[in-house]
């Protein structure tokens, strides 16, 4: 029996790292995207972004032409970032050879009419041990994609439920 224990307690450890040592690069890195979200800097919004994801999108510069133009299409219809804040990432979880976490997010986006704010979460990837650190929404990920962007993808690693956003109408 105490083996059996020590047993599950080493196959756990290998699917869950726990505790985050890399909170603090990932909150980093994780601002740094969102400052440049809040400026319009769509190259770094690129660097940022899941390589998979860009690969996808047929490349960098296509990404940079996708991103740029949903992001000037939202301010066409006078929606802006008003605010942008990252919160403390959750623990790691091994996923083959990549790492992965939470991070929640919080925006608020105001228009003419009002505000949106809306609570979400990212998930923040590394695929070298640690040092570098990419990111996407997890609004987006439906289990299919999950399994087609992640084979390894760490059953262990629950992604929340999406939110609805909540609209403040602006006062006349």
């Amino acid at each position: 029996m105490k083996r059996f224990i020590i047993v599950v307690l080493f196959l756990t450890a290998q699917m869950m790292v726990g505790q985050n040592k890399f909170s603090e690069l990932i909150t980093l890195e994780g601002n740094r995207m969102e400052k440049a979200m809040m400026e319009g800097n769509y190259e770094v919004i690129v660097e940022y972004t899941y390589p998979e994801i860009v690969n996808i999108l047929g490349g960098k510069e296509k990404a940079f032409q996708m991103i740029s133009g949903g992001m000037e299409q939202m301010k066409s219809q006078g929606l802006e970032f008003k605010e942008i804040e990252i919160g403390s990432p959750g623990d790691l979880y091994n996923a083959g050879e990549e790492l992965h976490c939470l991070v929640p997010q919080r925006l608020v986006l105001e228009s003419n009419q009002g505000t949106v704010e809306t609570e979400s979460y990212l998930l923040a990837v590394s695929q070298d041990e640690g040092k570098t650190w990419y990111f996407l929404d997890t609004a987006q990920l439906t289990p299919d994609r999950v399994q087609g962007l992640f084979p390894n993808f760490n059953p262990n690693l629950t992604l929340p439920e999406k939110t609805q956003p909540k609209f403040t109408p602006s006062e006349p």
